[in-house]
């Protein structure tokens, strides 16, 4: 294991590429956009089971494997284990790492097939039409559209 410090995104993406499993450890991430990153590079991820995921995270993607959800352990605080949870937290994490790098190297996976489709519709690019589409939507019902057609 290397802690790298603080990356560019195209450090970022770099290491991704020449990696196999991307480990998200953390007891509490706001949206953690990084598993599509990591997911976009062609790495497995395992990931705490964090409040959220079953949100936005495509279940097409759990259900293949290539994503393995660990169970928290109990929360003192939003960030702050129960240390009697600790070890076993910490078994359930190494297991989850050890299925993933078995799978990344005995399982061949179609990333074309079966991630980026499920992946890219959460694109920058992808979520900024969708938006733009709603947007569009909301000024043709208002009849706004019509009244000013260069806008």
């Amino acid at each position: 294991m290397t802690f790298l410090g603080a990356l560019s995104q195209a450090e970022l993406s770099h290491v991704f590429r020449s990696s196999r499993v991307f480990v998200l450890s953390s007891f509490y991430e706001g949206l953690p956009l990084v598993l599509l990153e990591a997911l976009a590079c062609g790495c497995r991820v395992v990931t705490t089971d964090l409040p959220g995921l079953d949100t936005w995270l495509p279940k097409a993607i759990q259900d293949t494997g290539i994503v393995e959800r660990v169970r928290l352990p109990r929360l003192i605080r939003v960030d702050e284990p129960h240390p009697s949870d600790i070890p076993e937290f910490v078994s359930r994490l190494a297991s989850a790492i050890s299925r993933q790098l078995h799978r990344s190297i005995c399982t061949e996976t179609n990333w074309a097939a079966c991630v980026m489709p499920c992946i890219a519709p959460m694109s920058w690019e992808r979520i900024f039409d969708n938006m733009s589409k709603i947007y569009d939507s909301v000024l043709v019902t208002s009849g706004f559209r019509s009244q000013y057609p260069a806008m």
